[in-house]
């Protein structure tokens, strides 16, 4: 949640965004880990999947936790620039496909060139939202711009692999999730506006040196950071690195596993403990990587 945070302060990702990727992270995990953990540890899929379902929680409801607001100065904050408590529920579109609400300003990701500002003639620029999902002739000419990791559905090895081991398309899972984001409207109510404030505040809170401690709750590996330092550790950072500080924090404070998901041979145990959460890592980002991208190129939601 903390490193989710960090790119709306870093100004790449609205609190909702953050939000939505957390629910999808753990709605692709926890039908995907069972499998796995029996596959390379032998643990029992049964007792993992019912482990899992008992740690289930909506990251919908964690600004207005108790984790949230108590580890925030003052507690509760009256107002918070990376919203960590929003002034409204966040709100997305329940469908299954996006049909964009009368007062859609039609605004939608756009941010990529091509070399020599040479648009390929199969696109029409803006892309509007009958372009998202992107079609395979629109991701096919994107994937010559520097547009980052273009998904699409139809080509995606990761997503199709979901989609046939649980029957879940990418919009049937962003329905699953919550729906739809949000997009730029004439309707200065829409919630749209509330999430942009949100990026906005956490701007101006940056650039004013404004304590972080009063912003959003810190990690012990940075409680002697600046915003402008939090908003730097997550810019094109190694994919995995501030996990890995994590376990490594949670492992020098005598974590301990629990061995009825993961059977462990010794009392001192290293290759189920230490080299594992090295694994489940990696794979983790394995998992959730390519289908939070093809999220972003089906919402084609503007930041």
């Amino acid at each position: 949640m903390f490193t989710a945070y960090a790119r709306t302060i870093a100004g790449v990702h609205y609190p909702t965004d953050n939000i939505a990727g957390l629910n999808m992270g753990q709605e692709v995990l926890s039908r995907t880990l069972p499998a796995y953990l029996e596959t390379m540890y032998g643990s029992d899929p049964a007792i993992v999947a019912a482990k899992i379902a008992s740690l289930r929680f909506n990251w919908a409801d964690f600004p207005t936790s108790a984790c949230a607001t108590n580890a925030v100065t003052p507690s509760p904050p009256k107002t918070s620039a990376c919203g960590i408590v929003p002034t409204t529920v966040p709100s997305v579109v329940q469908a299954s496909t996006f049909v964009p609400p009368a007062d859609d300003l039609l605004v939608r990701f756009n941010k990529f060139v091509w070399p020599n500002n040479v648009v390929p003639s199969s696109v029409t620029l803006p892309l509007k939202p009958g372009d998202y999902p992107i079609s395979p002739l629109t991701a096919s000419a994107l994937r010559t711009s520097n547009a980052i990791s273009v998904t699409q559905e139809d080509d995606c090895v990761e997503c199709k692999r979901f989609k046939n081991s649980f029957n879940l398309s990418l919009a049937d899972l962003i329905t699953k999730i919550g729906g739809f984001p949000t997009h730029p409207s004439r309707n200065s109510s829409s919630p749209y506006w509330n999430d942009i404030r949100t990026v906005i505040l956490a701007q101006e809170a940056r650039l004013n040196g404004t304590n972080p401690a009063s912003v959003m709750p810190l990690t012990k590996a940075w409680k002697n950071y600046t915003l402008a330092d939090i908003a730097k550790a997550v810019h094109d950072e190694v994919p995995g690195s501030l996990h890995v500080k994590l376990i490594d924090q949670l492992m020098r404070e005598g974590a301990s596993m629990d061995t009825s998901i993961v059977p462990t041979k010794s009392a001192n145990e290293f290759l189920r403990k230490n080299v594992m959460l090295a694994d489940l890592n990696t794979w983790a980002l394995g998992n959730v990587g390519p289908i939070n991208f093809g999220f972003k190129w089906s919402a084609g939601r503007c930041v």
